[in-house]
This record gives structure tokens, sequence and C-alpha cells, in this order.
């Protein structure tokens, strides 16, 4: 009996080390002769190919859609969407037309087993391309590419995915979500790799400029051209390895690709736009060559961006030269200025796009005014017609849901970034670019902007007063104010905001009254086009962290006084489009000084009807009319509000030098035609914490996409 336990337990042992080493290790034994290599997913001049079951090869144009775990309430690094979850949105991509999803990054078993349900019983399949990417604490480490938690990463999750696609895999790490066990063979609708997702420019000229790495690589499947960089040579190897890989173990290929950008791509500037540009690295996929043991095939890949229209103006003068036959006669009045077009005269394999557009309120160019949904729509089908047009394999969207975690560079310095999943900001660019919204509301918003006060109740109000009254709501995204008086849209109001007892003034400078508590805010409804928001001086966040580059004025040398009466228009840091000339520079002639950054005014408000079940829906609206009522909206962030779930607001910038954050329970509000001193009422503040409510909706852009791809 103790011989058999003894031989059961060392047989136990010996299957859990096997399993161990298999699934978790990558362990893998060939018996027999190397077998053929087989691709169902190639290339051919500047078309991907998708191999049929009868053998033959037809074209296919991606209509893609990237998309994530990410929901709110949730990091996207939790990969709280579930099977369900995943399994859904396929279904609606589907529906709008589109045949490939991209995910940046190894995702949890979840989204494959719902990829395999998908595609199991679906008729027509979508694909996949599958990203490999590094941290960003590797991307942005300050040293060079070459590292092991830069290059070693990717060539680790490289083969991680070729396992993951092949279903045998197992993941125990918290980065993936815990535990995974990948059991779905979903490489039947697996079109290829992705590897990167952005390359931090400092990271690739700091490898590239370093004398220990060699710029030429001669693998197996790929190697480097003449003039490669030892970046590009990194990236050879990195695929060169992951093709290896999946050909060894599994006799069978899929495409393979790198991303680049309009930052990194092959032009080269003039030094004194470059450096506006800040364009000095390169990543060129003609640098990379397959070679013929590659069966399967090879793209190039393009984040796209508005990066400069007239870019051909600035190129250096050499470049003008050897480079006139792909500039001449370019296209320059479409998207990109003729960007798309160079990129086709000058690829020899195919190209993909990853590309995106933003619905927010706010944005991030003095040229790029924010767009409604249906704009939204409307670009990137014109983007994805204009790629189609100069021989593009087609493209992502990016992204498929909008995703309340992310950052941008002019709104991230005001909000608390570790809780941004938490609440919904509409003046930030990046959580707006899908074509799926996570509205607030278990079911049903909170206030529709749309003229119709049905959801507003006798409970909301905080103040009524000799013929008028003021009603207050709040969600994820906004305060939401309710003022009825008769003949209310033909008036204007006055309405003072205290949120701090840091600062603030009695009185605002062209307006007659004043105030019973020191205000930070003024809200001025005052028609259609002239309705806005202003923000005390003192208070204003934009002053304080980009006055310098706005105005090449020090916001601490001449700080306001905390009470000032100035009042100006809410406004946000945009990037400045204009370029300037070597004497622009040195400011010789008595030429006007162009800043760095640009104040754009967000704080006028816009008149609409923002109920997505209208005919006229604008999903800007912040305020809209009815009979004897004006409902108005105001996003969270304009009211310096850093974490409203937990109304976390900024404290005194003089004081801290910088944003940092204090909690409040409740803000006080006035609302006045006429009088002169107007009486302000307190509001308590509804926090949510950690527990967000909302429902999801598809939003116009996702309609008018819908209409270009199913009719292509």
């Amino acid at each position: 009996m103790k011989k058999f336990l003894i031989v059961a337990i060392l047989l136990l042992f010996v299957g859990v080390g096997i399993w161990y080493c298999v699934y978790y290790l990558g362990f893998f034994l060939r018996f027999s002769d190397e077998a053929a290599v087989e691709a169902s997913f190639s290339t051919q001049g500047k078309d991907i190919l998708v191999k049929s079951d009868d053998g033959t090869w037809t074209s296919i144009a991606l209509k893609g859609v990237d998309i994530s775990s990410s929901i709110p309430g949730q990091p996207a690094s939790m990969f709280a969407a579930k099977e369900s979850d995943y399994l859904r949105w396929m279904e609606q991509i589907a529906e709008m037309g589109g045949n490939t999803i991209r995910v940046y990054t190894i995702m949890d078993a979840d989204f494959y087993n719902a990829f395999y349900t998908y595609n199991t019983t679906h008729d027509a399949p979508l694909y996949l391309m599958q990203g490999i990417v590094v941290s960003d604490e590797a991307n942005y480490s300050g040293t060079d590419a070459y590292q092991s938690d830069f290059m070693g990463k990717l060539l680790n999750d490289g083969k991680s995915a070729v396992d993951i696609v092949h279903g045998r895999k197992n993941i125990f790490s918290s980065s993936f979500g815990g535990t995974n066990f990948y059991r779905k063979d979903i490489s039947p609708w697996v079109l290829g790799y992705l590897v990167g997702n952005e390359w931090s420019a400092d990271t690739v000229a700091y490898t590239d400029h370093s004398s220990v790495y060699s710029s030429q690589y001669n693998g197996i499947y790929f190697q480097t051209a003449q003039g490669a960089t030892p970046f590009e040579a990194m990236l050879a190897q990195v695929m060169d390895q992951i093709i290896g890989y999946e050909s060894w173990k599994y006799a069978s290929q899929r495409l393979i690709g790198f991303i680049s950008a309009p930052d990194m791509d092959f032009l080269v500037y003039q030094d004194i736009y470059a450096r506006q540009l800040s364009k000095y690295c390169y990543v060129d996929a003609e640098n990379v060559v397959p070679t013929e043991n590659l069966k399967s095939g090879y793209f190039a890949a393009y984040q796209l961006f508005d990066f400069c229209d007239n870019f051909t103006a600035y190129l250096e003068e050499t470049q003008k030269v050897s480079k006139a036959y792909l500039t001449s006669g370019l296209t320059t009045d479409v998207k990109y200025g003729g960007y798309l077009e160079l990129l086709d005269r000058y690829h020899t394999i195919p190209m993909i796009a990853c590309y995106g557009i933003s619905s927010a309120r706010g944005t991030l160019m003095d040229d790029q005014p924010p767009l409604t949904e249906t704009e939204q729509g409307e670009s990137l089908v014109d983007i994805y017609s204009l790629a189609i047009e100069n021989n593009w394999a087609g493209g992502y969207i990016s992204t498929w849901q909008d995703v309340w975690e992310k950052r941008n560079w002019n709104t991230a310095y005001s909000t608390e970034l570790a809780r941004n999943s938490y609440w919904h900001d509409l003046q930030s660019d990046g959580q707006n670019n899908g074509l799926m919204a996570f509205d607030p509301g278990k079911e049903t918003r909170t206030c529709t902007i749309d003229g119709d006060i049905s959801e507003w109740s006798e409970a909301d109000v905080v103040l009524r007063q000799e013929g008028c009254a003021l009603s207050v709501k709040m969600d994820e995204e906004a305060v939401y104010l309710l003022i009825q008086a008769e003949n209310a849209p033909e008036k204007s109001w006055i309405l003072p905001i205290d949120t701090t007892q840091d600062c603030g003034s009695t009185q605002c400078d062209g307006l007659s009254c004043t105030f019973q508590r020191p205000s930070e805010f003024v809200l001025c409804m005052d028609g259609r086009d002239a309705s806005r928001l202003l923000v005390s001086e003192y208070y204003n966040p934009v002053r304080m962290n980009f006055l310098q580059q706005i105005t090449g004025k020090d916001a601490f040398v001449s700080a306001p006084d905390a009470d000032s009466s100035e009042f100006l228009v809410a406004y946000m840091a945009v990037k400045n489009s204009t370029l300037k000339t070597e004497e622009q520079f040195r400011n010789v002639y008595g030429m006007e000084k162009i800043y760095e950054l640009e104040a754009w005014d967000t704080g006028l408000l816009h008149y609409g009807n923002g109920n997505p079940q209208s005919q006229n829906f604008d999903s800007l609206s912040d305020f809209c009319y009815g009979e004897n009522w004006i409902e108005v909206r105001i996003p969270w962030q304009l009211l310096n509000f850093s974490d409203p779930s937990e109304g976390a607001i900024h404290k005194d910038y003089y004081q801290t030098y910088g944003v940092e954050s204090q909690s409040i329970t409740r803000f006080w509000i006035g609302l006045s035609e006429d009088e002169e001193e107007i009486a302000m009422y307190p509001v308590k503040l509804d926090k949510w914490g950690e527990n967000p409510q909302w429902h999801e909706r598809l939003k116009q852009s996702y309609y008018v996409v819908q209409a270009a791809w199913k009719e292509g």
C-alpha cells in the first residue's frame, strides 16, 4: 500500500511538473522531422490575403476596431470586463461592418474565450491583430531598448502570445488579471502580431545614438537593410524570434509588423521645425526586410494623427530634393495634408493605420475644435476612405469604448490620476475616442440636456425666490442646473458659485451685482451665443500651470490677489499649430512672438439638444431652453474638481505651488436676474466613491461608420 501511495504521489508530481512546464514555461519536444510551415494569411504587393477553406487566396481590407477591457470604476489592467461583455461588443462590431479587432496587449482568458465562441457560432468570422507591448515604465525609463524589461519583455510576451493563440498557455500574474488558463485554439482567425503601441522618442533616440549596439541584424526570417538603426535592428530580432518560435513549435506563421508614427517616420525636417515638432528619431519599416523563409507576410503600421498638415514645406532641403518623387503633386487639401498618399508612394509593403478621433468637449490643438459624435464618425470614415483610396490595407479605429482612465497632457495635471476611472472627464480628449460611450446612470442618465424637465423633481430644488427657482443634480460627468422662471430663456442670469474657502471675490468686474459669499466661478446665462462660465484669475489652474507657455509670464512672479475681482472665461491650454521661423524665434524685426501654447475658451457654453434619441441630437450640448426654463451642464473639471467621486477640489495653487486636493462636502450657489446682492445657498455633494453608475450607449459615430462600412 505504501509503495502504491509513493508511486501515485510521484506520478502526480511528474504530471503536475509536465503540466507546469508545458503550459507555464512553454516546454515543447518535437519527435518528428520539422513539419512544413503553413500560413493562412499572407501579403502580395500592398494587399493582405486570407486563405479560404478551398485553398484560394482573397484580398481583405481591414475594417478594424481597437478593443480593451476598460470599463468605468476599474483600471484596464484589472481586466474587469467579462466574457459576456466581450462577446456583446464583438457582435456590435460585426453589426457595424467591422471584420477585425485589435488588442494592444495580451488579454485575459475571457477575451479569447469570447473570441472563440463568436467565431465558432458565426459564418463570417472576426479576425484578430494581437498586440505586443512593453510597459510604460520600460518605454519611458530613460534607458535603451535592449534592456531586459524592454526587448526581453517584447520577446517573452511575443512567445506567450503565440502560445495563447494556439490555446497552450497558463499565466499567473496580476498584470493579466490573475491566473488565466488559455485553452482555446483561436489561430485560424488570428491575422498576425503588431509589435508596439507607441514608442518613446527618447528611448528610440537613446538607443540609436548608443555605440554599443549594431544596426545590422541577419536572422532566419528578418534582416536589416543598409541604413537601418540599432532600434530597428532590435525590432527585426524580436520579430524574427516570434516568427521562429511559432514556426518551430506550431509549424505555422502569421503576419507581423511594428508600429511607427508621423513623429518618427523616415522624413527629415529642417532643424528649426524639427525642434518644434519634436522630431528627432526614425523608425522605418522599409529598413527591416523579410527573408524568403517568411511564408506569411510583413506590413507597416502607423498611428495617425495631425502632425503637420503642410509638412512638405518644412522638410530638410536635401529631403526635398531626394524625396521629390514622393512629395511632388500630393493632394495636400485632404486630411493629414497628403501624408497617406506619400506613404503609399514610399512603402513597398501593406500598410495599416491605427487612428482615433475624439468627441470630447475639450481639445488639444488650436486648429481642431471639439467635434460632435456625428462629426467624429464622419472624420473616422473620411480617414478610412482616404487610406483605402491610397492603397492602404485598412486600419483600426481607436477605440471601441470610451476609456475613463485615459489622460492628456492639458488635463492630467488637474486630476487625481489614480482615480480617473471613477468619473468621466468630458474635457479630456483621450477619454472620449470610443464608438461606444459609458453614460452615467445605471439605466438612464440623471439628466439629459434637452429642454424636457420630466426627470427633475421638487427634491432637486436648492433655492426658490420671487419669480424663479434653481434646481441642482449631479452625476459621474457633471453638475446639472435647472433655472425656472417665466420667460427664463429670454432673460440674462447670473449664478455665482463658491467651492473653496481659499479664495474668491464678492464681485466680478463688469457686473453691477455683488455676491453674498466670495465666489470662484460665475455662470452667465446670456443667450445662445454668449452664455459662459467665468473663473477667478486666482483660481484658474491653467494660468498657474501653463501661463509661461501661453504668454511668456511666470504665474508665480505675478500672482493675482486671492480676492481679485477679475474673472475670465474658463480656458484650457492647447498646442499652437503655427510653426515659428528662425526670425520669430529670435524675435527680430519687431515680429509678434509666437508661444508654444494658446488659450482655448472652453468656458463658452454650447447650445443644443443633448438627447441621443432626438433627430437634432448634439452631443456637445451644454444648455438647452424649454418653455420657461433652462437646463445647464457644467463638467466637473471646469469647476476645478480633481476627483468628484470623493468631492476633491483644488487647493490654493499659490500656497501649494501646483495642484493638490482637498475634500469638500458642499458648495454654494446663487441665482439672480437683477438683484444688487445675490443670496447664495448650500448644495450637498453626491459622492459615489468607487461605485460609479453607468450604462453602455452606442454613439452617433458608430452609426455613421456602420453606414459607410456596410455600404462598402
